[in-house]
């Protein structure tokens, strides 16, 4: 609870953070209490947004607060106006996730009168933590920056829990979107404006992949074993907003890791890039296929820019960006099937030989 942080709390979170950074032995034997260490972060990342008083999070709290969809987060955050000065103020109430279940109109009134003996915790008081010391922020750097000394072992697992705890992140948004909801429930959620999924978490995630890609195979695969079915998931992801930022940096990742030239026998290439085409084609086993018209336009433009700047370094991952093209050319719409079909010209017209 928010209300009950104090400055021992955050100094407890700093020496977790430095014992876990601070060594790679140390590193390695965390195993899956790396997800606990991971967790902290992520909370401390969002205290540190609602304390630092800028004005695009006065923005993003201003919307939130006028947008009555209470968020299940943790750490979510109502803007209140007393008196002739603007106060932030962050209630208890909204430390905890909102139920999905339908109230009865005695219960809501009940629970809005209660609202308003809630205590309060002031940004002000939040601000005396220090959790935007530059200590604090340069250990939470360094705890990622680190990850380059973990052993094959140690990264696995890190990179393991690093991945739920996205996942936790954007998913927690939708989290009353369950398919066991009433009829009635589904239908006003729909209307509803969720709130933006976290995306730190993620960028930690695109930040690790780079200072670990020359790590040998072996251990890259295994790394790729854990984040290729994230990207999987979260570019499906009825969120849009994340599904873009997935894909746009699994572009990236992919520019990069086609630089380094594919060995003998090997067929990795076509293992990082598979991810592009399960987005579009989904398994109706585990995750359904993306159904936004806009992710599926930044898949193929994706594949596309990899096909023209990196064809030359295209080995095995030929069959990813053909099984795209073939995947996009069964949509039933015009717009993505025509996209499909020029990619697969392209890559008949101008690269046949390779």
């Amino acid at each position: 609870n928010l209300a009950e942080m104090r400055r021992k709390h955050v100094e407890a979170i700093r020496a977790l953070v430095e014992v876990a950074a601070g060594r790679a032995d140390v590193g390695d034997g965390l195993d899956a209490n790396w997800l606990d260490v991971l967790q902290c972060v992520s909370q401390l990342e969002q205290l540190q947004l609602l304390t630092q008083g800028s004005e695009q999070a006065r923005r993003t709290n201003s919307a939130r607060a006028s947008s009555s969809v209470d968020a299940p987060s943790l750490f979510s955050s109502v803007l209140s106006v007393s008196g002739p000065s603007v106060e932030h103020s962050i209630s208890a109430r909204a430390f905890v996730a909102p139920s999905s279940e339908p109230q009865p109109p005695a219960a809501a009134s009940k629970r809005k009168s209660s609202a308003a003996l809630v205590s309060t915790v002031s940004i002000t008081d939040l601000a005396k933590l220090e959790t935007n010391s530059q200590v604090l922020v340069v250990t939470v750097d360094r705890l990622f920056t680190a990850s380059v000394r973990l052993s094959g072992a140690g990264i696995v697992d890190f990179v393991r829990a690093l991945s739920q705890v996205a996942w936790a992140e954007i998913a927690t948004a939708f989290a009353g979107t369950a398919t066991s909801a009433p009829n009635h429930q589904k239908q006003r959620q729909s209307q509803e404006v969720a709130p933006p999924s976290r995306l730190f978490s993620m960028t930690k995630i695109v930040e690790i992949a780079y200072y670990n890609m020359e790590r040998i195979r072996v251990e890259w695969s295994q790394i790729w074993a854990i984040l290729g079915p994230l990207f999987d998931r979260v570019g499906a992801y009825s969120d849009t907003r994340a599904a873009m930022f997935a894909l746009d940096s699994l572009r990236q990742l992919s520019m990069k890791f086609l630089e380094k030239e594919e060995l003998p026998h090997f067929a990795f290439q076509k293992e990082f890039l598979r991810p592009f085409a399960d987005i579009l084609e989904g398994d109706a086993a585990a995750r359904p296929a993306a159904a936004d018209l806009m992710v599926k336009d930044m898949v193929l433009r994706c594949v596309y820019q990899l096909v023209q700047a990196a064809a030359t370094h295209i080995r095995s991952g030929w069959k990813a960006v053909l099984n795209v093209a073939q995947i996009a050319a069964r949509d039933p719409h015009d717009q993505i099937a025509e996209m499909g079909f020029h990619i697969a010209r392209e890559c008949a017209q101008h690269h046949g030989p390779q």
